[in-house]
């Protein structure tokens, strides 16, 4: 009697959920970049791309690395965002000068964008 290994069952119940996605091959993609907040790049290299565009789903497998921004440079200078690269300048500004990178002047980190200011007393006086 063969059993699958558990690894085998979980690969066979993600093949069966992207069917029923509808999820699709992407050819000829050679690389995708995530960009984390802490300035690190997840990098795939020759992934495997599936889209799955009714379900709003996009499935990236394969081999990747955690590598800093710094060792991408500068083939991934196309793909950065208005975010990546305010972080690049800071970072270009902090080598020039010895110094780590900072918050520009006159900018917060405000993560807490979404988040409206409290109101005191009552919530129905104030609307």
């Amino acid at each position: 009697v063969a059993t699958r290994s558990n690894s085998a069952q979980t690969d066979a119940k993600l093949t069966s959920t992207l069917k029923k996605l509808g999820a699709t091959n992407i050819p000829g993609i050679e690389e995708v970049n995530f960009f984390k907040e802490d300035g690190k790049v997840i990098h795939f290299k020759n992934p495997k791309v599936q889209a799955a565009v009714a379900a709003n789903t996009y499935i990236i497998s394969g081999p990747s690395e955690t590598k800093p921004l710094q060792e991408l440079l500068p083939s991934i200078v196309s793909q950065l965002g208005m975010d990546n690269l305010a972080s690049l300048q800071n970072m270009a500004q902090g080598a020039a000068s010895g110094a780590p990178a900072a918050i520009p002047e006159g900018e917060e980190d405000d993560d807490d964008d979404d988040v409206p200011d409290l109101v005191e007393g009552n919530f129905e006086e104030a609307s």
